[in-house]
């Protein structure tokens, strides 16, 4: 069986659908052995997440413990953070038709803090995968950028 090393997709309660704190977060990683977590928060643009008063925040908390180690938000509140995932929640964004949707994903990949996108919704199945992975395989800043978010 395959070990998992990292999880670095999740939320706490502060995105509005999780249900614990980054302190719990953190402890069930220990117990479950992992070697790293990542803590992706929604950013403001989804109802019921954080202000970004949030994000300003994170620099307080220790970069470990238990012994594990056009966005949302504006590039002052995205340096502060280690990477960003780009993606589409069918509750705050409006559908802008298959090709412009296509678009406004790669352009948010632009972003050096952007190292991963998630798969739209289902019920928003409406992005250009191919143009996607089209634009990764021929942008080697890009990808560039994605690989280096995860190394620094």
């Amino acid at each position: 069986m395959m070990r998992i090393a990292a999880d670095l997709h999740t939320h706490t309660i502060a995105s509005g659908h999780a249900y614990g704190t980054i302190r719990e977060m953190a402890f069930a990683a220990s117990e479950k052995n992992l070697d790293m977590l990542g803590i992706t928060e929604h950013a403001p643009g989804i109802p019921g997440t954080v202000d970004r008063i949030y994000f300003c925040n994170l620099s307080v908390i220790p970069r470990e413990l238990y012994g594990n180690g056009s966005l949302s938000l504006g590039q002052k509140d995205l340096d502060r953070l280690d990477y960003a995932i780009a993606g589409i929640h069918t509750v705050c964004y409006e559908d802008a038709v298959r090709e412009r949707n296509t678009s406004n994903l790669i352009e948010c990949m632009k972003n050096s803090k952007v190292c991963s996108f998630m798969k739209p919704e289902a019920r928003l199945n409406c992005v250009d995968n191919y143009r996607v992975m089209l634009v990764l395989n021929t942008d080697a800043e890009m990808v560039h950028n994605f690989i280096r978010g995860w190394n620094d």
